[in-house]
């Protein structure tokens, strides 16, 4: 989306689904000038240990 150029990189992530056997989870991140450099999303299995 953008270089990801600065000092600083700060990321956010957040389960957008949270089923019985899978989730759903998104996560974003930002240059130090508030630009957005990257944006991914992810399904997980949930295994029980």
């Amino acid at each position: 989306m953008a270089p990801g150029t600065g000092d600083k990189l700060r990321c956010r992530a957040e389960i957008v689904h949270k089923g019985s056997k899978t989730m759903v989870i998104s996560g974003v991140a930002y240059r130090s000038d508030g630009k957005k450099v990257a944006f991914a999303t992810g399904t997980f299995f949930i295994i029980q240990k």
